[in-house]
């Protein structure tokens, strides 16, 4: 009988284990997903500036004429 709950603790502490590489897993997937949305929003923020300034420098070019 004892075998028997040897084995059963085993089995319950490999299944928590496995359980515990997925969280780990998932989570490290989730950060990279915000980590890669933050830095694509930060380059549309950065290319809409530059679109910005482009087109109040042609404006200007435009003006000046």
């Amino acid at each position: 009988m004892p075998m028997d709950q040897d084995i059963r603790s085993l089995i319950a502490y490999a299944i928590m284990g496995v359980m515990a590489l997925v969280l780990i897993g998932l989570y490290l997937h989730l950060s990279r997903d915000r980590r890669s949305a933050k830095a694509s929003y930060r380059r549309g923020v950065k290319l809409r500036r530059q679109e910005r300034e482009a087109a109040a420098a042609a404006r200007e070019a435009t003006a000046t004429e």
